[in-house]
């Protein structure tokens, strides 16, 4: 869903939230708020790894120029996701459902 959009994030701000203020219900089961850092650097390295056994992917330039697009996709990801959690935790929603009248 977001590469397909990647030229609309904006609008993909409050889709990224809402699926982490529904992680909050994970965290009577242990979830940390740490635990979106460490998914971040483990997706950093997953992603890294793998820009450089593509193919297409032949010089170096190419590969740090696709390393540094997807680690940011995935910041942009996680980060909402993260600021959705932790405003969940907080009962605070900046992207209520819209009530129709």
């Amino acid at each position: 869903q977001v590469v397909k959009n990647v030229y609309h994030m904006d609008s993909l701000e409050a889709f990224l939230y809402t699926i982490g203020q529904r992680h909050v219900q994970y965290a009577s089961r242990g979830f940390k708020p740490v635990f979106w850092d460490s998914f971040t650097d483990a997706m950093q390295v997953a992603l890294t790894n793998r820009m450089t056994t593509l193919p297409q992917l032949d010089n170096k330039e190419k590969q740090e120029r696709a390393i540094v697009l997807w680690r940011d996709i995935a910041s942009f990801i996680i980060g909402h996701m993260k600021e959705g959690y932790i405003d969940g935790l907080k009962g605070i929603n900046r992207f209520p459902p819209l009530v129709i009248m």
